[in-house]
């Protein structure tokens, strides 16, 4: 008989807070201008108390509610474990103000509270896992009418995510320099990214799934993860001097964070008493809150103006100066995927075809994002030569990735509206073994070399830091990994339609770069869109 989970993942969870309730008093790192900032600790101990509250109490009363919340602090906790592995590597750069100020007489050491914090949020990591586990053990229960609030989850999202990667601070100080996620140390980047994709991936899951405590659970866990990350800034930034201000991150993650509460929040209709009678049905029908009826526009229009954007963008320079400026590659990719992103903005608005194509919508934008990223990487390389400036197409590139990114949590919202899958069920084992294949392949071309402009290599994952195109081509990966999880367990519909939309994502990505002159990398994703083209024709006659 298996063992059950639930009391393992409430006991880590419990040590968990009690250890980075720990480092936050006796802090992480010495010799220091200043240690832990009290009303940072304050709000660290609170936020604690918080999880640990939210999770014992929830156990017995609202299992589901107390596993997606402890899930979802799991899943942001990874990316936090990376950005912990700073403190170790080198204190200085760790930009943990709540923490410790750093002193430019001699380089911060961690101390025993390093140790502890990472160790607390490595216990949030497991406790998550075995929640997540736990929570698809349960039996599954018929689709509950819960109102879905998509704009307030898509902007709940959006502002959370756009919060772990946003500049947290903003500094003129010489010793604590805040820099930016891309021009961070490598932990420090890779561990936010990772936790922003968490915050999207959870709430991408809550919008479709259709237990109401499972969807507030999640949308809990992830709002209390993101007021544990941002609300401590608060007083350190208060307490350091004119020099150091809050920056964007922080009010974005506290916006967000309230959006993704009122998401979350019960459902007044549902606790009034039943009504038989027929006009008490009509009564009660009109009242019902629908599920996120508008997402799907929302994703549609923004994608729409996405394509928009990388089209116009493809056709107005995107450098301006005063003397010539060199051909930049990839603009003619750029503009045929916004035509294809066009087409699928233009079906995601209309009924009748939304379903079928929003699982292939997926993979598609995170290609086209990718294929933005090139061009605004030689726009960034660009602006460093003196007398060059972004031009107009430079901006719009720029405006159709951000419609792209706020797109992401529209399209998982716009899935609490789609039918159940009813009929899903486990694939056979050739057909996992090709979709995984096919996976694999693509994120490993994805990271290697993808362009080899002149006998020199472009960008991958083992430059650092690493540019605009090697970061689109991460995100891409990461989504082709979740979109191949999730078509195991798919209707058989939108199980094609999500092969086919990673084979033309995959596939526009390898040609992009065998037009500008493919790398080993553009011919391993080629072949990974292959076998994913195949995918979507066994998954067709398997399910037959």
């Amino acid at each position: 008989m298996t063992k059950p989970l639930e009391p393992w993942s409430a006991a880590l969870v419990l040590v968990g807070a009690v250890a980075v309730t720990a480092a936050s008093v006796v802090g992480v790192a010495s010799p220091v201008l200043a240690g832990p900032v009290i009303g940072s600790t304050v709000a660290i101990v609170v936020g604690q108390a918080l999880v640990v509250a939210l999770v014992l109490g929830s156990r017995r009363s609202r299992p589901d509610l107390g596993l997606a919340a402890t899930a979802a602090v799991g899943a942001v906790a990874l990316g936090l474990a990376v950005t912990d592995l700073q403190l170790f590597a080198r204190a200085l750069d760790a930009d943990r103000l709540d923490l410790f100020r750093p002193t430019a007489a001699a380089a911060p050491s961690p101390t025993f509270g390093s140790v502890a914090l990472l160790a607390g949020h490595a216990a949030y990591v497991v406790a998550g896992v075995l929640a997540a586990v736990a929570l698809a053990r349960r039996p599954s229960v018929a689709v509950d009418d819960a109102p879905r609030r998509g704009v307030l989850v898509l902007l709940g999202a959006a502002g959370a995510a756009a919060a772990v990667v946003s500049p947290a601070y903003v500094s003129t100080d010489s010793v604590f320099l805040a820099p930016s996620v891309l021009g961070a140390p490598l932990s420090l980047a890779l561990g936010y990214v990772l936790a922003a994709l968490a915050v999207l991936v959870v709430v991408a899951l809550a919008a479709t799934s259709p237990r109401r405590d499972v969807t507030r659970g999640a949308l809990v866990g992830v709002a209390l993860s993101v007021l544990l990350v941002v609300v401590p800034r608060v007083p350190a930034a208060a307490t350091s001097g004119d020099r150091i201000d809050v920056g964007p991150g922080t009010w974005l993650g506290l916006v967000g964070a309230a959006l993704l509460l009122a998401a979350a929040r019960p459902d007044r209709t549902a606790a009034r008493p039943n009504r038989t009678d027929a006009a008490g049905e009509r009564r009660r029908a009109a009242e019902r809150p629908r599920r996120a009826p508008n997402a799907r526009l929302v994703a549609g229009s923004l994608l729409l103006l996405s394509a928009a954007a990388a089209g116009a963008g493809s056709v107005l320079p995107v450098l301006a100066a005063s003397g010539p400026i060199p051909r930049i590659a990839g603009l003619g990719a750029v503009a045929v995927s916004g035509v294809v992103v066009a087409t699928v903005g233009v079906l995601l608005c209309l009924s009748e075809f939304a379903p079928s194509v929003r699982p292939a919508s997926a993979p598609i934008l995170a290609a086209h994002v990718a294929l933005v990223a090139v061009v605004l990487q030689a726009v960034v390389l660009g602006v460093g030569v003196d007398g060059v400036r972004p031009g107009l197409g430079g901006w719009l590139l720029g405006l159709s990735v951000l419609a792209a990114v706020v797109a992401a949590p529209a399209l998982a919202a716009a899935g609490g509206s789609d039918p159940v899958d009813s009929d899903a069920a486990e694939r056979p084992l050739l057909v996992r073994a090709v979709a995984w294949t096919s996976a694999v392949l693509i994120v490993v071309g994805s990271l290697l070399p993808a362009r080899s402009v002149d006998g020199r290599l472009g960008g991958w994952i083992g430059t650092w830091p690493w540019g605009w195109d090697v970061w689109g081509r991460v995100v891409f990966a990461a989504v082709v990994v979740t979109t191949a999880a999730i078509l195991l367990r798919a209707r058989r519909s939108r199980a094609v339609a999500a092969a086919v939309g990673t084979t033309v994502g995959a596939g526009g990505l390898a040609l992009a770069a065998i037009v500008d002159g493919a790398a080993v990398g553009a011919a391993i994703t080629g072949v990974g869109a292959i076998v994913s083209a195949l995918l979507s024709g066994l998954l067709t006659r398997t399910d037959e």
